[in-house]
């Protein structure tokens, strides 16, 4: 018997047992749950940031906690990742990012899948990073993060230098 090469199992309503999206704007979802996740990350309560997860979700990074490219499935993982990173990097200043191409959007892939991107900038003690978040709906209204990309885009000490270019 073959087995399932891709055993992550995407979020679908279904599946969730959500049978009509929410009526709420997809930037007061966003706008919850990341003070949410602010005020736990803030207060390094991991267990009040896995929550915030489903039990099958994933926390991408890139170097941002890890100093490497990491994927951590489930809560028991990202628990792990948390206890072990979340004081030694200093993550902080987590904001929600509105600019055009990364605002809060409801995406509606297909008749049965459905989710909440944004995106957020933080700082850590080493760079300042960007994340990106899927938010899927629950039966009780509530929406939990299917996916959490962490990137760290700078580095504190060393910041990019920008070579300007005169016209010859």
């Amino acid at each position: 018997m073959a087995t399932d090469p891709f055993p992550q199992r995407l979020p679908t309503l279904d599946r969730l047992g959500v049978t009509d999206l929410p009526n709420v704007s997809p930037s007061e979802a966003a706008t919850e749950w990341l003070n949410v996740f602010s005020a736990a990350i803030t207060q390094s309560n991991v267990e009040d940031v896995v929550n915030l997860f489903l039990e099958d979700g994933f926390w991408k990074d890139m170097i941002a906690l890890t100093w490497d490219l990491r994927t951590f499935e489930g809560r028991n993982d990202i628990t792990k990742l948390l206890d072990v990173r979340l004081a030694a990097t200093g993550l902080c200043e987590i904001r929600l990012l509105d600019d055009p191409l990364r605002e809060p959007v409801l995406q509606k892939l297909f008749p049965d899948l459905a989710w909440v991107r944004f995106c957020f900038e933080f700082t850590t003690k080493h760079g300042k990073g960007t994340g990106v978040v899927y938010l899927v709906p629950l039966p009780d209204l509530k929406w939990k993060a299917y996916s959490l990309l962490t990137c760290l885009d700078a580095l504190t000490d060393f910041p990019e230098k920008v070579r300007i270019q005169l016209p010859s």
